[in-house]
């Protein structure tokens, strides 16, 4: 088998189990990709941006992620002044779970 096959192998076998660790499903991995990307361009999101993303899951099914990363402390809301505004932003356990993930990246 190739050498860069059996890396990504290696790589997939540590994110579940990361995952696994954090008890996290397919939607609320999704979700949190969806936030590390925002803050990679340096862009903030609300919880109606993350709503919104319809290739994640129905509204229904993001507020259900949502609420359980909240309870699971992996991200939390930031309010403004409008109140009603809520960016969700990752905590820093978010943060942590990808930092574990990086030290099994394949480098470049």
């Amino acid at each position: 088998m190739d050498s860069k096959l059996q890396t990504y192998i290696k790589y997939l076998k540590y994110e579940s189990e990361i995952n696994t660790l954090y008890s996290l499903d397919s939607f609320q991995i999704k979700i949190l990709n969806e936030l590390i990307y925002a803050e990679e361009k340096g862009i903030q999101l609300c919880v109606s941006d993350i709503m919104a993303f319809k290739h994640i899951a129905s509204p229904a099914t993001i507020h259900s992620g949502i609420k359980k990363l909240l309870a699971k402390e992996l991200i939390n809301f930031r309010t403004v002044s409008d109140t009603r505004i809520k960016y969700v932003e990752l905590t820093a356990l978010g943060l942590e779970r990808f930092k574990n993930l990086s030290k099994a990246a394949p480098k470049s």
